[in-house]
C-alpha cells in the first residue's frame, strides 16, 4: 500500500510540474502582421471611388422597342360576356373577330360623351370586334376586362 501511495504522489507531482510549464501565448509586436482575411477576394478599386467618365463622343446605346404583348387569355371570354349581356344572347353565339390595344381618352372608354363624373386621363385597354347573328359589334374594354358594347354610327 505504501508503494501505491508513493506512485500516486509522484504522478501528482509530475502533473503539477507539467501544468506550471505552460508556454504563454505570444504578445503582438511591431514585426507581427495580422493574417489577411481570405473569405472575400481583394477589390481592385478602393471603396467609394467613382466609375470612369463616359467619353462625350461615345455612340448612344440603341434600344429596341418592347415586343408587342400577346393577347391576354381572358380577353375573348370578357368581350363575349360583355356583348352577350348587352345583346341578351348566349356568349356561345358571339365570335371574336379581332382586337387591338388602345388608350381610351377617359373612363368612358371612347363610347359616347365624356362623363364629367368619371376620372379624366388616358385609360389603357382594348378595342375588340365581335360578330353575332351576322352583325359586327365593337366592345370597348379597359385593361382589367371591364367594358361595354359601344354602338355608334356606322357600326352596331
Amino acid at each position: 500500500m505504501e508503494k501505491v501511495l508513493r506512485i500516486l504522489i509522484l504522478v501528482f507531482a509530475f502533473v503539477v510540474t507539467l501544468a506550471s510549464c505552460q508556454i504563454p501565448p505570444p504578445t503582438p509586436s511591431a514585426t507581427m502582421q495580422p493574417e489577411p482575411d481570405r473569405s472575400m477576394p481583394p477589390r481592385d478599386d478602393p471603396v467609394g471611388t467613382e466609375p470612369p467618365p463616359v467619353p462625350v463622343d461615345a455612340a448612344p446605346e440603341i434600344i429596341s422597342p418592347p415586343p408587342t404583348p400577346a393577347k391576354p387569355a381572358w380577353l375573348d371570354v370578357s368581350a363575349k360576356r360583355i356583348a352577350a349581356t348587352a345583346l341578351n344572347m348566349p356568349a356561345s353565339a358571339i365570335t371574336v373577330r379581332s382586337y387591338k390595344q388602345v388608350a381610351w381618352p377617359d373612363a368612358s372608354l371612347g363610347c359616347g360623351p365624356s362623363d364629367q363624373s368619371k376620372p379624366r386621363g388616358a385609360v389603357p385597354g382594348y378595342l375588340v370586334t365581335v360578330a353575332a347573328e351576322g352583325q359586327i359589334y365593337r366592345v370597348h374594354m379597359d385593361a382589367s376586362g371591364r367594358g361595354l358594347l359601344c354602338l355608334s354610327a356606322g357600326t352596331k
